[in-house]
């Protein structure tokens, strides 16, 4: 279902369900953003995955990453890289494809339809391939690139699946909320005795791109080396907030079990709710509590009509 509001045109649409969906992710780290720093966090964000890097900059990192790939020796025998969805983040693909070997990247339904045609057109798809996570033999692709020695790209804070209803998960009580990220991938890391780096990039307070390297280890202890990668990654969040894309709390493939409204009640207007459809249904988030709220379509168009209202008045984005 689309978020249609009525009579918007379809890129106002598009931009609330924007807002609304950046603002739900982001606000379980940072409680009290208003929508109009969400906006400003979100379009910040949004053009560093329009960077281009300069060849002096491209160069220096790729020389760093060759320099580290040297000494480990990594990538002879496949290793898994994880990363967050941080600064220029489309960038390491690049970057690791310059590297020896074979890589396939983790990605979500929407980005393997979206990029896989353009990306086999290319000379780029002769060496990097997309796994399509939500697709039922994923697994099996998943652990074949393994077992083949090709390097894994994998971004924990999306693409590698959150949410309670998996099955090995670590708990993280970040913000607000507690947070839950896989810990499938780095199972099989230690199953498989396949070493892990982890890796992610920002931009600093000189407008310079940053490349961060761990130390390339072997998984004793899955759960362990998850929470310990991602808490690196929030010391970088916390120092450059609007360059996390903000998938964690509500990603896309997460569908946390609804509570209905108390009968009579109305919900303010937004930020205190944010309009989140799903297949066939409308709900509500809360801001408050994280919890999401089954309403009628009436109630949900209200919702709408409401941030409308607000955004225009208010930040002129409509």
């Amino acid at each position: 279902m689309e978020l249609i509001i009525h009579p918007c045109p379809k890129k106002n649409a598009l931009k609330l369900r924007e807002i609304a969906h950046y603002s739900s992710n982001i606000y379980g780290v940072f409680p009290k953003l208003t929508i109009a720093q969400c906006d400003q966090m979100m379009q910040e964000q949004q053009s560093l995955q329009r960077h281009v890097l300069t060849k002096n900059d491209y160069e220096d990192l790729s020389s760093r990453l060759c320099d580290f790939i040297s000494k480990c020796n990594i990538t002879q025998r496949g290793c898994i890289w994880f990363s967050f969805h941080m600064g220029p983040y489309h960038i390491l693909i690049h970057l690791l494809n310059k590297l020896n070997g074979n890589l396939a990247v983790l990605v979500s339904r929407q980005v393997y339809d979206d990029y896989n045609p353009e990306l086999r057109s290319h000379r780029l798809g002769k060496k990097i391939s997309l796994i399509n996570v939500q697709d039922a033999a994923a697994i099996w692709k998943i652990k074949h690139a393994m077992q083949s020695g090709i390097q894994l790209l994998v971004y924990i804070d999306g693409n590698m699946g959150s949410g309670l209803q998996l099955k090995r998960t670590v708990q993280l009580p970040l913000g607000q909320l507690c947070w839950s990220l896989s810990t499938v991938l780095a199972d099989w890391a230690s199953c498989y005795q396949i070493p892990v780096v982890p890796i992610w990039m920002f931009i600093d307070e000189g407008k310079r791109p940053q490349l961060k390297l761990g130390q390339p280890h072997a998984v004793t202890d899955a759960t362990a080396f998850v929470k310990d990668c991602f808490l690196q990654f929030y010391q970088d969040l916390l120092r450059y907030p609007a360059q996390w894309k903000g998938w964690l709390f509500v990603h896309h493939d997460v569908q946390p079990t609804p509570r209905n409204l108390e009968k009579g009640r109305r919900p303010v207007c937004y930020p205190d709710f944010m309009p989140y459809p799903l297949p066939d249904q409308y709900y509500l988030l809360e801001r408050s509590t994280g919890l999401f709220y089954a309403v009628d379509a009436v109630l949900y168009q209200q919702i709408c009509k409401d941030m409308k209202h607000e955004l225009i008045l208010k930040f002129g984005l409509i």
